[in-house]
């Protein structure tokens, strides 16, 4: 189903943005998560708050973590940490080791929302940790 979000995504490019909603709309009813993941964006884009809600669960609640890493990208470029923590949890709980590296204070003390580089990133790792 990646088609119908590559489609959307040629829509968007060309500045299209209705047409790409059809084409998300389409695919996101038979099921493409990445599909309900450009319908999210458009709708945090807009301030569309029913369409993020309409959406949002339903990628949270598949097995594929891209599309829900990607959501907490989303959420937290949009300043909304409290939603994009429990994407990032999840994505990591079905295996995506990239989630941690996106989440909001992921190894820094007292949970600051400041972004590390990838060498602030290895040098303030747990020890322990084999991502770097």
């Amino acid at each position: 189903m990646v088609a119908g979000y590559n489609l959307g995504m040629l829509h968007i490019v060309a500045g299209d943005a209705n047409r790409a909603q059809v084409v998300w709309e389409k695919a996101a009813a038979l099921g493409d998560p990445d599909a309900m993941l450009g319908l999210v964006k458009q709708a945090l884009d807009r301030g569309d708050v029913v369409g993020v809600e309409r959406w949002a669960p339903v990628i949270l609640a598949q097995d594929e973590a891209f599309p829900i890493t990607a959501l907490g990208v989303a959420f937290r470029d949009c300043g909304d940490l409290a939603r994009a923590m429990p994407a990032f949890l999840r994505a990591e709980e079905l295996g995506d080791g990239h989630a941690m590296e996106y989440r909001p204070g992921s190894w820094l003390p007292g949970g600051s929302t400041t972004r590390l580089t990838r060498c602030e990133h290895v040098r303030r790792r747990p020890s322990g940790c084999s991502e770097a």
